[in-house]
């Protein structure tokens, strides 16, 4: 999905950033949800999600998918680490773009085992789930990332 595509769906974050390139809080607030996780994840950092901060619009389906997956103890179990969701920020593999991760239409997952570049080790079903309700895996990317999973427009 192209950014004007994204902006089109997901709004603007340019009218929030500052002459610096950060962006405002207001930005955040005006598209974010939050919603509780079935199950705590440990953060790639240290400590543990208990929430995910999201686009308002894809709330539903990433709900839907941690709800499929914590049902499934031997998929959930493969989740070693979450990534995060929103994070303002450009995209790594093309520093000329903003990172879906902008609009929290992206979020990473079992980090440590699916290095971006790498083939990965992402359980299929967690692939799966996420295409089912229409979100792309990083590890079909040109450049892969496998543990970036992110709402499309088309697949």
């Amino acid at each position: 999905m192209a950014i004007p595509e994204i902006i089109t769906q997901y709004g603007d974050p340019f009218k929030y950033v500052d002459d610096s390139g950060s962006v405002s809080a207001a930005w955040g607030i005006s598209i974010l949800e939050s919603f509780g996780l079935p199950k705590p994840l440990p953060l790639s950092w240290g400590g543990e999600a208990n929430r995910i901060s999201c686009h308002r619009v894809v709330k539903p389906e990433l709900e839907s998918v941690f709800k499929k997956l914590a049902g499934l103890p031997n998929v959930w179990a493969t989740i070693n680490d979450y990534g995060g969701c929103y994070n303002f920020r450009r995209n790594v593999n093309n520093r000329s773009q903003l990172s879906r991760h902008c609009w929290g239409i992206a979020v990473d997952l079992d980090v440590k085992d699916n290095p971006n570049g790498s083939r990965g080790q992402m359980h299929p079903l967690i692939i799966q789930a996420f295409y089912d309700v229409g979100w792309l895996w990083g590890g079909w990317f040109s450049t892969p990332d496998p543990m970036h999973f992110e709402r499309a427009t088309s697949y």
